[in-house]
């Protein structure tokens, strides 16, 4: 009986960690990245959209709500799960506030969407 009370305690309790993409966005300069944890690619779109791409880049949890992007052990990207990111334009508030080359964005996952001012 207790071998079955954990079982169904486990069962209920675990998940599966999924593949997932950040979309990021900035403005002064206007531009964004994609990054896909299951790829480990990050691709950067200038304002002009010029298309680069940096592979190898890890994703880790560096502490409570916050997440790198790390490339050859130098952080690459930082990114915060406050659901007060801004791409300081729009209405739209993102789950992620994120620090990529001194600039300072907004990100959404696949699991976490931006959300309007009238939906919040």
């Amino acid at each position: 009986m207790k071998t079955c009370l954990i079982a169904t305690i486990l069962a209920m309790t675990s998940f599966t960690v999924g593949a997932e993409t950040f979309t990021c966005v900035f403005t002064e300069p206007f531009i964004s990245f994609t990054y896909s944890t299951s790829s480990q690619k990050l691709v950067r779109k200038n304002y002009d959209n010029k298309v680069s791409t940096t592979r190898n880049v890890s994703f880790e949890v560096s502490g409570p709500n916050t997440f790198l992007l790390k490339r050859n052990n130098a952080v690459v990207a930082k990114l915060v799960l406050d659901q007060q990111g801004s791409d300081g334009m729009s209405d739209f508030v993102f789950p992620y506030s994120v620090e990529y080359e001194g600039l300072i964005g907004a990100c959404e996952s696949t699991v976490l969407k931006k959300k309007g001012l009238e939906t919040r």
